[in-house]
């Protein structure tokens, strides 16, 4: 069987009603072989995200951190600093080779404090996209 297709079926499997991923519903062994189905495909996964967003771009703190101080009020700065900040410390255990970020990569419950931090952050960063195309 393809690559693909034994991760499509792992997928299938691990899958909840929302959506997520529960790693932890395979054995052990069969969790060894998602993580070497996922380790070998993820080189072609970042090409193919590179090709479809032409942009691979580093997170980096400080940047984030500054523009984020020019755009927002002193109080939003603050409130954005402390998520952010918390947001990041994942963020190099995750992103690939290409800048692709995998929160996959986290245990169940870092995953959910992570994707717990992006929602709080969401609307900063739409703030932020909106700054973007006025300027």
């Amino acid at each position: 069987m393809g690559l693909l297709k034994e991760l499509g079926a792992y997928n299938l499997k691990i899958t909840g009603k929302n959506g997520t991923l529960y790693k932890e519903r395979l054995s052990a062994e069969e969790q060894r072989e998602y993580n070497r189905i996922t380790a070998e495909l993820e080189t072609y996964f970042d090409k193919l995200n590179l090709e479809e967003f032409q942009t691979p771009k580093r997170i980096d703190l400080q940047e984030e951190l500054d523009y984020a101080k020019k755009a927002l009020s002193e109080d939003e700065f603050v409130k954005f600093r402390v998520l952010f900040t918390e947001f990041y410390k994942y963020v190099p255990r995750i992103t690939g080779e290409n800048g692709v970020l995998y929160p996959d990569r986290l245990s169940e419950r870092e995953r959910e404090d992570y994707e717990g931090h992006l929602k709080l952050l969401q609307p900063y960063f739409d703030q932020f996209k909106s700054l973007e195309k006025k300027q």
